[in-house]
């Protein structure tokens, strides 16, 4: 249930209370449901992204990828490199930010998995802004919105367009 409760809190923005609901929820998801420790491990570590606590973040979501590596949630470990492309950007660490995005997106596009391939495209806009090549982020930022237009997810697209680089 702390899960369930911290993605919300993640969507409305209470990340302090999305960190320690997930904080909470890891130890008995660790010791009995283990399917469920890379999602938590996941969205721990965006919260810990939005809090600034990058090192945290980092640490967080590095576990997740070897989690996901040994034991082979592919949808969850394409989670894991888009957050760590995100790190990497807070960072100011262009060059390690474009790897781990590109590989996000290289991994949703072999799984053929429509929202990861979606969020992909926004964190690979993400990164082009940050870069000062706004074309390029728009275009992926608009890709991403079409897509989820396309899934039947107006919410998602609307989101894209909020969220990333201000596209209408």
């Amino acid at each position: 249930i702390c899960l369930y409760r911290a993605w919300v809190a993640l969507e409305q923005g209470q990340f302090q209370e999305a960190k320690v609901l997930l904080e909470n929820a890891l130890p008995s998801l660790e010791s009995g449901i283990a399917n469920r420790v890379p999602y938590v491990l996941n969205a721990l570590g965006e919260a810990l992204i939005m809090l600034g606590d990058l090192e945290y973040a980092e640490r967080t979501v590095q576990k997740c990828i070897g989690w996901n590596l040994e034991n082979g949630n592919m949808d969850q470990l394409i989670w894991a490199w888009r957050l760590k492309g995100s790190i990497h950007l807070k960072q100011g660490s262009q060059d390690r930010a474009r790897h781990a995005c590109a590989f996000a997106y290289r991994l949703s596009l072999a799984s053929g998995m429509k929202p990861h391939i979606a969020w992909s495209l926004a964190s690979l806009g993400d990164y082009y802004a940050a870069c000062g090549k706004p074309e390029k982020a728009k275009a992926c930022q608009e890709k991403a919105s079409s897509l989820w237009n396309a899934m039947g997810c107006p919410y998602q697209s609307a989101k894209i367009r909020r969220e990333h680089t201000g596209i209408t």
